[in-house]
């Protein structure tokens, strides 16, 4: 990475978007390791606690992940996530797959959205719908892709093998938080308001 004068990111940032290009353009894959800190700081000419903050960043992203002792992976999602690309589904083990990864983000999604609401904070209110947002960004043409192959069995008259007994992704607090940022009520201040 060459040093760029007019280039206002943070040196991390930069370590984290070459990477961020690295996995979308396939030359990591899905749970293969990544560098090291210390082979990040020689390849990227940066200091080892900038590739560290690289490396935490992209944990915070949720595009790597790490073991302990043993260092950091690429998901198995990331290159999806990033590419916008929707994962192919042509057989029910591949769905319940897909459907069971995509369940389990949106509960978390809307488990952690649910927390921030019950803060009363508009800050927090406002991270709940940035992240419903952006779940739905990078998910839109994954669900597109499920919504498709399932239609396709119930045209076939047939049930997904695998699904017994799992439910749909549940509602979205979605209205509660468009209330709660765009209408939101004034902070008591002990002044008449």
């Amino acid at each position: 990475m060459t040093p760029h004068s007019d280039d206002a990111r943070p040196l991390f940032m930069r370590v984290v978007d070459d990477i961020r290009d690295r996995i979308a353009n396939g030359e990591f894959t899905a749970d293969e390791q990544i560098p090291s800190a210390k082979a990040l700081s020689e390849h990227y000419g940066v200091a080892n606690m900038t590739a560290q903050r690289a490396l935490r960043e992209l944990q915070i992203q949720e595009i790597t992940y790490s073991i302990k002792g043993k260092g950091s992976y690429v998901r198995t999602d990331a290159a999806q996530i990033l590419t916008g690309k929707a994962e192919p589904i042509d057989t029910d083990e591949q769905y319940v797959a897909v459907w069971t990864r995509f369940r389990e983000e949106l509960r978390k999604i809307y488990r952690q959205a649910e927390a921030e609401l019950d803060t009363g904070s508009l800050d927090l209110a406002n991270r709940a719908r940035v992240a419903l947002e952006e779940f739905w960004a990078v998910n839109d043409k994954q669900y597109t892709e499920m919504n498709n192959y399932y239609m396709r069995a119930q045209v076939h008259g047939r049930h997904i093998a695998g699904l017994e007994g799992t439910a749909g992704p549940q509602p979205l607090p979605w209205s509660q938080i468009q209330n709660a940022t765009d209408s939101w009520p004034p902070l008591r201040s002990g002044k008449a308001e």
